[in-house]
């Protein structure tokens, strides 16, 4: 890997520190090491650096080009194996996969890089065959004939998309639908964690499992409820619920495909809620061994959570010759690398080149919050928001609020019909696309929008944040590791935080306010100050 910095992506103009940080990625790829972790704050070029990387990655051979296109790379024996895995795997590895959190980070690169490939999940795609139908639950599911035609005239988006993207030098993907690939279809000569602070919250979304005993009743799912955390009986009863969804994913499939009918709206939501359900269900029985799952048992149903993923991150880190890991809040990098059992990395620490005095962040001391105090104080709290709200009437923005349920108390106590409120009804996908065509002052109101969303320039000229974003305690897994490591907790704290701060002021141009209504804030930056960066308590006033 030489000369990196030539392969800088054309129409753009590096920056001094820009040659810097690729100069050190360079130097510690070619001195042998593995990983390189990046801490890059907002400002820093992080899609330019990642792209930049696609021009020392080697093409993919013509034989593994066929292999995917002609879908032998995909069939399966009766048994579900690969036929072609082999072969596949005979072929060197070849490009860059980017790995992102969300499917706005995923467009963010493709509007920067129009050669980029993107591929989602299957719902995500209308079946071109029956446009009443995502890829996931199109007529082919059950009419095999139907998607080897679809398949060999590249009809079908979502494949065509998925091979576009598995054949490309540059592509971008969330990590679950980088564990959806078949492993000898992945392998890389580079990977780029994008948002790589949330890579740990990822992996344990990923082997997660949540059964829901209305669902399996729903189903037809003839299940006994979980009566016992013993670890040794967890397993049984897991592989028995499995199996049960399995054959009634099977069943469903074979009678609509017998029926030569299209599937019903009830049997649609059925097989999917099943077919969701199996894939997680799998996904924790192969890494039952990998490492301890925290069994949690409500009289709704059963979740199963990994305690720690530093075992789990193979899933993503055995796929390449190297791995980037990239964010803006690397807040403890000794931690972070344990935290995902990477023993050996190169850290490269970028310095900010923003004006802190373009973006403040004033401080409201006066109420310390926490979850007892919360119901009672949040009405003075929404009622400070109201104030700030008003003084920025002509702005847009932005109100973080940690989670869901101080979401809703604020719907309620906000005044104006300038909100655009994260809820059961609009995903962020959806408030965030009204923000961004609406010419009125909006401001946006959710507990999720704290990463991978750019409000550059007059999208926010102020944020507010309601709470400090500590995790919840009444999560199991969570206070398990609070016991154990205090830092962890208070680490995932910082890094939220400094993520939200960072919404709004997106160039060394770009300006705007930052309210901390939660006291809290001042005994952290004072206890803290040592490990947040400098150029984030330079911003405080």
């Amino acid at each position: 890997m030489t000369n990196i910095v030539s392969h800088f992506p054309e129409t753009y103009t590096p920056t001094s520190n820009q040659v810097d940080t690729l100069k050190r990625i360079e130097k510690a790829f070619s001195s042998g090491s593995k990983f390189v972790i990046c801490n890059a704050p907002t400002g820093s070029g992080k899609s330019l650096l990642a792209k930049t990387l696609q021009g020392v990655v080697t093409p993919p051979t013509p034989k593994f080009i066929e292999l995917i296109k002609s879908y032998a790379a995909f069939k399966q024996d009766y048994m579900g194996n690969y036929i072609n895995a082999e072969d596949c795997l005979e072929e060197p590895p070849h490009g860059a996969f980017v790995l992102t959190i969300t499917k706005t980070l995923q467009h963010q690169y493709q509007n920067l890089f129009a050669d980029t490939s993107i591929i989602k999940g299957k719902s995500n795609y209308t079946c071109d065959v029956d446009p009443n139908f995502d890829v996931d639950t199109a007529p082919c599911l059950f009419l095999s004939k139907l998607k080897d035609e679809c398949q060999s005239t590249d009809r079908c988006p979502y494949y065509n998309a998925r091979n576009e993207g598995l054949i490309s030098s540059f592509s971008s993907l969330n990590y679950k639908m980088f564990l959806a690939l078949p492993v000898h279809v992945k392998r890389k000569n580079v990977i780029i964690c994008d948002e790589a602070s949330e890579l740990e919250d990822e992996l344990v979304k990923m082997f997660s499992a949540d059964i829901l005993y209305g669902k399996l009743r729903y189903c037809g799912i003839n299940y006994k409820p979980l009566l016992s955390d013993n670890y040794e009986a967890v397993r049984p009863w897991l592989t028995d619920i499995k199996m049960q969804v399995s054959d009634k994913v099977d069943y469903i499939t074979e009678k609509v495909s017998k029926s030569k009918q299209t599937i019903s709206q009830v049997d649609k939501i059925k097989l999917t809620q099943l077919r969701n359900l199996n894939n997680s269900l799998s996904t924790v029985e192969a890494s039952w061994g990998q490492c301890e799952y925290v069994v949690d048992r409500t009289a709704e149903g059963v979740s199963l959570t990994p305690l720690k993923v530093n075992n789990l991150s193979r899933s993503i880190f055995d796929h390449a010759d190297r791995v980037l890991l990239m964010s803006a809040t690397i807040i403890d990098v000794k931690n972070f690398a344990k935290t995902l059992g990477i023993d050996d990395y190169t850290f490269i620490d970028v310095e900010s080149t923003f004006d802190a005095t373009k973006s403040p962040i004033y401080i409201a001391s006066k109420y310390r919050l926490n979850y007892s105090n919360l119901p009672r104080l949040l009405p003075m709290i929404a009622e400070e928001a109201n104030k700030i709200c008003k003084h920025h009437h002509n702005q847009k923005g932005i109100i973080h609020t940690q989670n869901l349920e101080i979401c809703n108390q604020l719907q309620k106590k906000l005044i104006g019909d300038r909100f655009l409120f994260r809820s059961e009804k609009q995903n962020n996908e959806d408030i965030l696309e009204k923000h961004q065509n609406m010419s009125e002052p909006t401001v946006l109101v959710s507990p999720s929008l704290t990463h991978g969303v750019d409000l550059k320039d007059d999208l926010a000229r102020f944020q507010i944040i309601i709470k400090l974003p500590f995790l919840p305690l009444a999560n199991k897994r969570i206070k398990r590791l609070f016991d154990q490591d205090k830092e962890w907790y208070e680490n995932k704290m910082l890094n939220s935080l400094v993520q939200a701060c960072g919404r709004a002021t997106r160039s060394a141009e770009d300006y705007a306010v930052t309210y901390i209504l939660d006291g809290n804030i001042t005994d952290v930056i004072m206890r803290c100050q040592n490990k947040l960066p400098k150029h984030f308590t330079a911003r405080f006033h």
